[in-house]
């Protein structure tokens, strides 16, 4: 397969792609669902959430330590996954997040998840689907 673009009329060189799929494709949102569809066989611990190109991990414990261990283990794996699969994660753009009573998540430690040996930033809230959740599902 080759690929080649066209800007204001001047068409780039054609190379020969030897894996992934080039950007702006009709088929790259579709190829890429069937590429990554199976990285929730890396997941001993939990269940994966996909949704386009978000990928969740969601774990469930009275004991804080236990879910964030959990979730670390998961992602050590998923990181030797998209390695093994050609992909690389991105830390800049992951979050964790506790989720709880009012009083559980004043009184927790901040999370210690960690990408590929990167500390993730903890947040109170994120946008899912157009929907904001924050730690107490408020």
């Amino acid at each position: 397969m080759s690929a080649a673009g066209d800007c204001n009329g001047v068409e780039s060189e054609r190379q020969r792609i030897t894996h992934g799929v080039p950007q702006g494709s009709v088929l790259g949102p579709t190829l890429f669902n069937i590429h990554i569809n199976d990285i929730s066989s890396a997941c001993e611990n939990r269940d994966v959430i996909l949704y386009a190109d978000d990928t969740e991990f969601h774990a469930s414990s009275k004991d804080v330590g236990a879910a964030e261990q959990c979730v670390n283990d998961d992602l050590n794996q998923v990181s030797v996954w998209l390695r093994r699969n050609g992909l690389i994660s991105n830390h800049k753009m992951s979050e964790a997040m506790l989720v709880g009573s009012r009083h559980s998540v004043a009184n927790t430690h901040d999370l210690q998840v960690k990408l590929d040996e990167k500390l993730l930033k903890q947040s109170e809230h994120f946008k899912y689907l157009g929907v904001y959740i924050d730690s107490c599902l408020n």
